[in-house]
């Protein structure tokens, strides 16, 4: 358990003189925790979830009637996929000067 790789990591070497301290000497045995030597965060208290979930509170919100058609709340518009944008674009190539020519390979 103890060797050279251990000792260097994280000084672990305090561990070995703790529990030598312990066995040997188990009447002068110090305990030194304080909050800025120590390497854990301050614990935090985490609500009882499953107690939460069986006092249901009801929610005073009302919402909307909804239409009998229920067809006019999708927007098709949406995500359609058609060429209309097509002149636009070419247009744009006049506007900031470049020549309309199609996509040609990179010779390396």
């Amino acid at each position: 358990m103890f060797t050279d790789e251990y000792f260097d990591k994280e000084e672990n070497s305090k561990l070995m003189d703790f529990l030598l301290k312990f066995f040997f000497e188990p009447t002068e045995v110090e305990m030194e925790a304080t909050k800025e030597n120590s390497e854990f965060p301050e614990y935090h208290y985490v609500p009882d979830v499953a107690e939460m979930a069986e006092k249901l509170k009801s929610c005073l919100q009302e919402s909307e009637e909804l239409p009998r058609d229920f067809t006019v709340l999708f927007d098709s518009g949406l995500y359609k996929y058609d060429t209309n944008l097509i002149p636009e674009a070419i247009d744009l190539y006049g506007q900031v000067n470049l020549k309309h020519e199609p996509l040609t390979l990179i010779p390396p």
